[in-house]
């Protein structure tokens, strides 16, 4: 197999991690790679462990930009990357040496689109995330179906993509939050086959510093943007699994909920988003068999009453503690 794979890095402060990822990288048993180093904005010393590892292995390039956030980080290394199927690695992560030779063997063989892997490490402990469970070939739809019942990969990084796909969709850089959702929500509703693989391939690290550790902010909410365009696009396709979207839509909203429950004297205008969006769609929710009860019982209360349910968040949370 000599197609060319490129393998893009969104890069910011780093360099705790960065030297195991990029190790893990260049020791892949498929040799034929581009592998896009991009530094948003790094102030730590992300830049120069970059540009060490440029010195001593000419399939890397190294881009240092100003700070624009990932989504965009991540659209100029798909507007320059060369590569017939394009992958992404986050940069406090790091991968098994085999990955993307399985992974490309994969879609080779099915000859699909894009190959998704299903299981992941969490935190070098050894277990995987069990999100779907099948390690043959399933059709866009269904993977599709999966995605919004957050049964199949939200991350980018669980993917490797035909260039023919990705080079047809960017991420919105107007969304800081479920961007990768957003992003493999539009790629999957234009192809045809979806490969899987269930090997855990992919080493996935937690810490404090990330997105979903985050209060509540301004970019956080961008998320909400999601509802809306799922909505509206499924409708005017008339696909039948816009019921299935409303979990998804419910599941986001819980989330945005969550994080204004962890913020000690958020904005208003915080509050007031959130609960027009919640009484916007809480008839879909309320009538949904794939909505939890938990979750329809919470959107209610905070649609009713949002500074309530903060309330009630906090009295659960103190005798938690107490």
């Amino acid at each position: 197999m000599d197609s060319l794979i490129s393998i893009i890095v969104p890069i910011y402060n780093a360099e705790k991690y960065l030297h195991q990822c990029i190790e893990s990288i260049l020791s892949q048993t498929y040799k034929n790679l581009e592998i896009i180093l991009i530094n948003d904005g790094s102030t730590d010393n992300s830049l120069n462990i970059c540009n060490y590892y440029k010195s001593i292995d000419s399939r890397i390039i190294v881009i240092d930009k100003p700070n624009e956030g990932v989504s965009a980080t991540r659209n100029l290394g798909i507007r320059i990357a060369k590569g017939d199927y394009i992958g992404f690695v986050d940069a406090d992560d790091y991968i098994e040496k085999n990955m993307f030779e399985v992974l490309l063997t994969k879609i080779k063989n099915d000859k699909s689109q894009l190959c998704a892997m299903t299981l992941y490490i969490v935190n070098n402990y050894g277990k995987g995330k069990f999100i779907y469970k099948n390690n043959n070939m399933i059709s866009g739809n269904e993977a599709l179906k999966q995605l919004l019942l957050l049964k199949f990969p939200t991350s980018v990084w669980a993917y490797l993509y035909s260039k023919k796909v990705i080079k047809k969709n960017y991420f919105n850089e107007e969304i800081h939050f479920f961007e990768d959702f957003e992003f493999n929500y539009r790629i999957l509703s234009t192809i045809d086959k979806v490969s899987i693989c269930d090997l855990k391939l992919y080493n996935y690290r937690t810490h404090g510093n990330s997105t979903n550790s985050q209060k509540i902010n301004d970019r956080r909410i961008t998320c909400l943007k999601i509802c809306d365009s799922i909505k509206k696009d499924l409708e005017n396709k008339g696909r039948d699994i816009v019921k299935i979207a409303v979990y998804f839509r419910a599941h986001l909203l819980i989330s945005v909920i969550a994080s204004l429950s962890k913020s000690k004297n958020a904005d208003d205008k915080y509050f007031k988003i959130v609960c027009k969006k919640s009484r916007d769609i809480i008839w879909d929710i309320i009538f949904s068999n794939y909505v939890p009860l938990r979750y329809k019982i919470l959107i209610l209360v905070f649609s009713i009453n949002p500074k309530f349910f903060s309330k009630i968040i906090k009295l659960i949370k103190y005798r938690k503690q107490n």
